[in-house]
């Protein structure tokens, strides 16, 4: 070998050693099982005008999180009750509760809709006996009133309607 290729040989093994040595630094390439955390009692997600659109933190002892639109209105809501069943709302541009997803205590899922003025309720469930439950509620003098229900059952040969007793459905 000439001792230009020794030279140039050695100078690359130099810019090699400390490229890899850089990377070993910075921890690029290595495997490492501690996780950086950040710990507080309520985080703020604020858009580029300083307004909050998000919310992570604690209400009644327990953890939720809201969504805000441009007006600061609450959008969305995803929180646990106090027993621990987790609820999420959608809400109008008036902040009227109009969709909610939830379980009920006893693990059934319910799915409701309600008008903008919340004299109306279409409320879905999945109870515990395979039944599919719908129901037609009108709120009057704050008390829910069932103006229509229907409970159904699917199996292989198609949907069919059951003759529950209205009782019967989860709540």
């Amino acid at each position: 070998m000439h001792r230009k290729q020794v030279v140039a040989i050695f100078l690359a093994n130099i810019v090699v050693s400390a490229f890899v040595g850089w990377l070993t630094s910075t921890g690029v390439g290595r495997r490492s099982t501690a996780r950086p955390s950040l710990a507080a009692h309520e985080f703020l997600l604020l858009d580029e005008a300083g307004r909050a659109a998000a919310k992570l933190g604690w209400e009644d002892r327990q953890p939720g999180m809201r969504l805000f639109d441009q007006q600061g209105h609450v959008r969305a809501a995803l929180f646990l009750e106090p027993n621990g069943v987790p609820d999420l709302y959608l809400y109008d541009q008036n902040q009227v509760a109009r969709a909610s997803l939830d379980l009920f205590d006893s693990g059934v899922p319910n799915l409701a809709f309600g008008d903008a003025d919340q004299k109306q309720m279409l409320l879905t469930d999945f109870d515990d006996k395979d039944t599919f439950n719908i129901k037609f509620e009108k709120i009057a003098n704050g008390r829910p009133q069932v103006i229509g229900s229907r409970h159904l059952i699917a199996d292989e040969s198609g949907v069919h309607e059951s003759h529950v007793p209205q009782e019967r459905t989860a709540h």
